[in-house]
């Protein structure tokens, strides 16, 4: 049983790496002479994979009873360490996201928000460990949280 969820675990995430390299593939890029793609938004069909299988990760992850693992992800040094890369993790998103919008901006207003060319600001590796480093943070502080209510009642008995 713990052979396959690992085994699933790693197979859930290599596909998720996968499709975003696919997202970021067939997502097109604006050209410098700033002529827009009339070859629709194909990037688009795989967000309809990626984020379910990015959900489904996520719940495995939070469902991994690795006692190990889990001691580990709620120590206050590894808390701390997840706040950083989370907070260097958003900034690279952000310098990602601001990169693109500038590069197209005044050029394709009239397409809205998610077209061809934005499809790689939201299904992108940061927007990826972004929440992967967010899950492991929120799993060690409830973690942190029901050991030391488990210690204090404990006292108590």
């Amino acid at each position: 049983m713990k052979k396959g969820y690992i085994y699933s675990l790693a197979i859930v995430f290599l596909v998720n790496l996968i499709l975003i390299f696919l997202v970021d593939l067939f997502t097109i890029k604006m050209s410098p002479s700033g002529h827009i793609s009339g070859n629709g938004n194909l990037g688009i069909i795989l967000w309809f994979f990626e984020i379910p299988l990015f959900l489904v990760f996520l719940l495995l992850f939070i469902f991994w009873k690795n006692i190990k693992f889990i001691n580990f992800i709620s120590s206050g040094y590894t808390l701390g360490v997840d706040v950083i890369l989370l907070i260097v993790t958003i900034r690279l998103q952000y310098v990602f996201a601001n990169g693109i919008y500038t590069k197209i901006a005044g050029k394709i207003d009239t397409y809205g928000t998610v077209n061809q060319y934005t499809n790689t600001i939201f299904i992108n590796y940061y927007t990826f460990f972004i929440g992967v480093i967010s899950t492991l943070f929120i799993m060690g502080v409830f973690w942190k949280i029901n050991k030391r209510q488990d210690r204090l009642s404990n006292l108590t008995s």
